[in-house]
């Protein structure tokens, strides 16, 4: 019969939609994180690209005479740039 048949399809296409909302929904989820993740990671690789600045205007000034706070700030974002890279 027409009607059941149509009906039928009418289901399959109601089922198809819930899915394909459900993964939209996951998907849209993952490329928040994703996003959150690359904004984590850039703003790391501004620190580093920072100190590297800092490094080589001491390196071109001359001035080796680093401070040690500048060590510890140093040796903390060198740590920290790797733990980034290693939990990406």
């Amino acid at each position: 019969d027409l009607l059941k048949a149509i009906k039928a399809d009418l289901g399959r296409v109601r089922a198809e939609e819930i899915y394909t909302e459900g993964r939209l929904i996951a998907v849209e989820s993952s490329l928040r994180e994703f996003k959150r993740v690359i904004g984590d990671l850039k703003a790391k690789a501004k620190l580093v690209d920072d100190l590297v600045n800092l490094v080589i205007e001491a390196v071109i000034d001359n001035d080796l005479n680093i401070d040690e706070q500048t060590i510890v700030l140093i040796d903390e974002a060198i740590t920290a740039f790797t733990q980034a890279l290693n939990g990406a």
